[in-house]
């Protein structure tokens, strides 16, 4: 529940690879959402609106999949990335 304690994590491993996947991934699977939110849900379409709903979405993504899978937790970096990902996507489009 630390911001930034897993992105830490991620940079610390010695495998530069995993850190890329890592957060290579959830900034690639956030940009996706920001790109095609606009385009799926028209009402959703603005800056402002697609950070929020990305960051709402993301949240209960992270709240349901800490709860029932063993080995899972809710990290905000995970979050903070997709949500980062969205604005990329969105401003990628636009």
């Amino acid at each position: 529940m630390r911001p930034g304690a897993s992105v830490r994590d991620y940079r610390a491993q010695p495998a530069f690879r995993d850190t890329v996947k890592q957060l290579g991934g959830n900034i690639t699977l956030g940009m996706s959402f920001g790109m095609l939110l606009p385009v799926l849900a028209p009402r959703a379409r603005g800056l402002v609106r697609i950070v929020a709903v990305t960051a709402s979405v993301m949240t209960l993504v992270e709240l349901v999949q800490g709860s029932p899978i063993a080995g899972r937790a809710f990290d905000t970096d995970d979050v903070v990335l997709n949500t980062t990902g969205a604005f990329v996507g969105l401003s990628a489009v636009c």
